[in-house]
């Protein structure tokens, strides 16, 4: 039976069935929740879960650096750990551009020590990243999409100013890369997760690509990478995202 997913639930169903005509007479199903409380928890199993808590729970708490005050995630605007994250990714991939979908970061950084547990929140999918190389035109599309999702996309290297609501295709009303304007002739590097360059969040603009070239590196192991180099971990400046009011 499919019951869901993770085991957070098992499927049971009962099935009459007469034995003379072998046909299901009647039938009923229920959903139960894996929950310790209901079903209680095999003590072998639970010693070896037990065991490998602790040594993964310590490996977590490894301080890699400090943030002096906490960066949070905003649904509609620009936000100080959207900026650090993809300003990571930029600087380790070496290129142009770097986009983070908003709905991709799962947790605010708070203020205080960084550890491996931090990251793994605020990245907990096993996304790596990808390098691409694109035609301006295009990454105008991928910006323009950006913007226009349900949690505005996060970016660096360049800076937008956007208007939503809006049709897609017209949210954007400037965009410039290192301080110029975005052409539309040239050819520019960006990099971003290959959840997004494989389709995700209907971003179908990554597959006309000049060329692309995967990393192997995980976002997350490069955002681990970039806070230990750091060693002090601060929002960058603001002014990337603008909104225009209609």
């Amino acid at each position: 039976m499919q019951a869901g997913q993770y085991l957070q639930k098992a499927g049971r169903a009962t099935l009459e069935i007469d034995p003379k005509t072998r046909k299901v007479v009647a039938a009923s199903d229920e959903l139960v929740d894996l929950w310790p409380d209901r079903v209680g928890e095999d003590a072998a199993v639970k010693a070896i879960v037990d065991r490998h808590v602790e040594a993964v729970g310590k490996v977590f708490e490894t301080v890699i650096a400090t943030a002096p005050a906490a960066m949070s995630r905003e649904a509609d605007k620009e936000s100080a750990l959207g900026g650090w994250m993809t300003d990571c990714y930029r600087e380790a991939a070496g290129v142009d551009v770097a986009l983070q979908n908003g709905g991709g970061i799962r947790a605010d950084l708070p203020a205080g020590p960084v550890t491996l547990r931090s990251i793994f929140n605020v990245m907990p999918f096993d996304n790596a990243i990808v390098k691409l190389v694109m035609k301006g035109s295009d990454v105008r599309a991928a910006l323009d999409h950006g913007v226009g999702m349900g949690r505005i996309a996060q970016f660096s290297g360049v800076a937008l100013e956007y208007k939503r609501p809006a049709e897609s295709g017209s949210r954007l009303v400037s965009a410039a890369v290192a301080g110029a304007p975005l052409d539309d002739a040239k050819t520019y590097t960006i990099a971003t997760l290959d959840f997004l360059t494989n389709g995700g969040d209907g971003y179908s603009v990554f597959d006309r690509f000049v060329s692309s070239e995967p990393t192997g590196i995980l976002a997350r192991d490069m955002l681990n990478g970039c806070a230990r180099k750091q060693g002090v971990v601060a929002a960058p400046a603001p002014g990337r995202l603008k909104h225009k009011e209609n």
